[in-house]
């Protein structure tokens, strides 16, 4: 029992640090058996979800590298199946640089898209349902 509430304690302080400093030593990530990613460089290791989310997270941008194929590029399917308060489908809409975002979000003078091409091309008189 003295094991269990040890284990239990050492999950909440690991936890605690995570959510205050996303990069934290490998050794850590590998003993508590967390997901992660190793940057290219150095011992520089990160929760796994920091990885291809367009901000660059390693020193060496290495989180960010050849994430074309990580990434999903039909927004059909990242939508599908979802639905709006009102009930409706969700919308979809893809940057350019294949991010998918809400179709509500297009147009909405927000950059979105970290290409910003949710705002490129909008003149004002788009008439965009808001995202609920």
């Amino acid at each position: 029992m003295k094991l269990e509430i040890a284990s239990v304690i050492a999950i909440i302080c690991f936890s605690l640090i995570v959510s205050t400093s996303a990069q934290i030593s490998c050794a850590m990530f590998q003993k508590y058996k967390i997901p992660y990613f190793q940057c290219r460089t150095g011992n520089e290791c990160w929760m796994d979800y920091y990885e291809c989310d367009y901000v660059p997270d390693c020193r060496d941008n290495s989180d960010e590298d050849q994430c074309e194929e990580k990434r999903a590029v039909d927004c059909e399917l990242d939508f599908q199946d979802k639905m709006a308060s009102d009930g409706k489908p969700l919308q979809s809409f893809q940057c350019d640089n294949g991010m998918c975002i809400l179709g509500c979000q297009r147009c909405d003078g927000v950059m979105d898209c970290a290409d910003n091409s949710d705002e490129s091309g909008c003149n004002g008189t788009e008439v965009i349902p808001p995202c609920q």
